[in-house]
């Protein structure tokens, strides 16, 4: 091959070999940018679903929290009525009360031990819960000493009760503050 048809070769070669190479530029790029958005798109997706699954998990223990909060609240308002209010006759009905409400707090305690022990207010609300319990149990033994005659018997029983309530009322304002952080 003479000279001038070399350079003719090369020079018809140099755009040819531009157009190849802008050809293979373009296709990796498109290449490159369909699967970056498509990583882009998968990753955006397992975050908002992420996202909403954690929404939905703060709603339902808002929720429940609140529920809790509130059940704390009247248990400890039923009790003080029913410690400062010892023997009077419709104190039996706000006994039956408490212990409506003990059993929708220890329902409500049982649905999210396992969040509120991740929260550090398990052993809190636990404690003041059976706290109540306790309160119940010394109405009723306070009632049967009452209702048997045993007027000595109920009046110790009485003395107890109202140290329990004070617990109770101590135990109230801690669980309810720490229940108040966690809202």
């Amino acid at each position: 091959m003479d000279r001038v048809a070399f350079v003719s070769a090369a020079v018809a070669a140099v755009p040819t070999a531009a157009v190849v190479s802008a050809l293979v530029d373009l296709l990796f790029k498109g290449y490159l940018t369909r699967k970056i958005e498509h990583d882009f798109a998968e990753k955006l997706e397992t975050l908002k679903a992420e996202l909403s699954l954690e929404r939905d998990i703060t709603l339902r223990k808002l929720d429940d929290y609140r529920e809790i909060a509130e059940l704390i609240h009247r248990t400890r308002n039923i009790s003080r009525d029913i410690a400062t209010n010892i023997g009077v006759a419709a104190v039996g009905a706000l006994a039956d009360e408490l212990r409506l409400r003990f059993a929708e707090l220890d329902r409500a305690l049982y649905r999210v031990h396992i969040l509120l022990q991740r929260d550090g207010a398990y052993e809190s609300v636990h404690g003041y819960t059976r706290s109540i319990q306790e309160f119940h149990r010394l109405f009723r033994e306070w009632a049967a000493a009452e209702s048997e005659g045993r007027q000595h018997d109920a009046e110790e029983v009485a003395s107890v009760l109202a140290d329990q309530y004070r617990d109770i009322d101590l135990q109230y304002g801690s669980t309810s503050s720490l229940l108040a952080a966690l809202l």
